[in-house]
């Protein structure tokens, strides 16, 4: 006998929302932390550039991996459904489990990241930054839950401000470095005071 189709979930996300999303996991906020440990442990920076052409490679694999099965097993359910599709409902069913108990300390995770990051603007404990990484966690749980809508729209905006977080910091880091040799050296304001 076969099994009954489930009735189809409401689309309620658009192109910009979905690319969004997909965008900000994949980049995550392990952008933020890894590179510096990266360069410890490479030494070189074209180690370092080797290895991040790797992960973007691997990356890569995994969306075109993800995007054939999708299309394979068009059914609600993502990774849970090709898993019970390549290796039973067993297989699956430990998946989910896993899945239901390590997103939680991801989410943790990338709060306390942000937490962290906040405390370099605003003094903080690390009672408070742990307080500020619970109700980060509780907001975006509650938006989530109010409408799919707004949370995939503060998905947006946080993806948004995560891939232009670039094209705002290197700018400013470059001009600081320069105000900062012409204004701090003492050879380059006596080569600009003999001009």
């Amino acid at each position: 006998m076969s099994e009954p189709q489930p009735a189809p979930l409401p689309r309620r996300l658009g192109l910009a929302t979905a690319t969004a999303m997909v965008a900000g996991l994949l980049i995550g906020s392990g952008i933020f932390r890894v590179p510096a440990e990266l360069a410890r442990h490479t030494g070189t920076p074209g180690a370092m550039l080797l290895v991040w052409v790797v992960g973007g490679l691997l990356t890569l694999c995994l969306a075109f991996t993800y995007a054939e099965l999708g299309t394979l097993f068009p059914r609600n359910g993502g990774t849970y459904v090709f898993i019970r599709e390549a290796w039973g409902r067993g297989a699956a069913f430990v998946f989910g489990w896993t899945f239901l108990l390590i997103n939680p300390s991801a989410w943790a995770a990338l709060a306390l990241v942000f937490a962290e990051y906040a405390g370099q603007f605003v003094p903080m404990t690390d009672f408070a930054r742990r307080a500020l990484a619970v109700s980060l966690i509780l907001t975006l749980t509650a938006a989530n839950y109010t409408s799919v809508r707004l949370g995939a729209l503060i998905r947006a905006v946080m993806s948004y401000h995560e891939l232009h977080w670039y094209e705002a910091v290197w700018p400013t880091l470059i001009c600081g470095a320069v105000a900062g040799y012409l204004f701090f050296d003492r050879d380059a304001q006596e080569c600009f005071a003999q001009r």
